[in-house]
């Protein structure tokens, strides 16, 4: 039965590793987690089939949001930085984000914590205009890394949650050191990330 099961897992794998050549690998920098709440601050993707395809952007910060400084201090931004005048605001960024797309045949969105992204999107273009450009359907990471785990014989990585519970618990740089690529530098940037998580799945 179990070996019936890695079967099963090894062929998803591999209809998963096809399907990524023709998708968008996505990440988001914010000023919190919550879309409703926080701002996104920049926007990095790479089309996975032709990797030097990219787009990258910063945001100038929406007053009427806020700021959590723990996020500052994963994604190296400063609050002058994000407060620059001279960059875009959201609207025109997410703007220029989509009409990027609009050469890639296939904009489905792969990303680390993809309900993350997709929450922010969704929250700043609009559900309607999200679904229009991008579907409902988007791509975890987590899980074609939770497959490779399964089918390699390597020890998912878990941990305590606040109940005392086991849960699955995976940073890029976790899995660069089981994907044996270059490890992502600091300070985490949005655009360094996803062609970190892409060579894991490329490699």
């Amino acid at each position: 039965m179990e070996n019936r099961g890695n079967c099963v897992l090894t062929h998803i794998n591999l209809i998963i590793r096809k399907l990524l050549f023709i998708m968008i690998s996505l990440d988001l920098e914010t000023t919190g987690i919550d879309a409703r709440k926080y701002a996104i601050v920049s926007v990095g993707a790479v089309e996975i089939e032709n990797p030097d395809n990219c787009f990258y952007e910063e945001i100038q910060f929406d007053l009427t949001k806020l700021i959590d400084p723990r996020a500052l201090e994963i994604n190296g931004f400063t609050e002058k930085n994000i407060k620059d005048p001279n960059k875009k605001n959201i609207s025109e960024v997410l703007r220029d984000f989509v009409d990027w797309t609009k050469n890639i045949e296939n904009v489905t969105l792969l990303a680390h914590n993809a309900w993350f992204e997709k929450s922010f999107l969704v929250e700043n273009l609009g559900r309607k205009e999200y679904e229009k450009v991008f579907g409902i359907r988007v791509l975890d990471l987590y899980g074609t890394f939770n497959s490779y785990c399964r089918t390699n014989y390597i020890e998912i990585p878990m941990r305590d949650n606040f109940c005392g519970k086991k849960i699955g618990w995976w940073k890029t740089r976790l899995d660069c050191s089981i994907y044996w690529v270059t490890r992502e530098p600091k300070p985490h940037n949005a655009l360094t990330e996803l062609k970190c998580a892409q060579k894991h799945i490329i490699d």
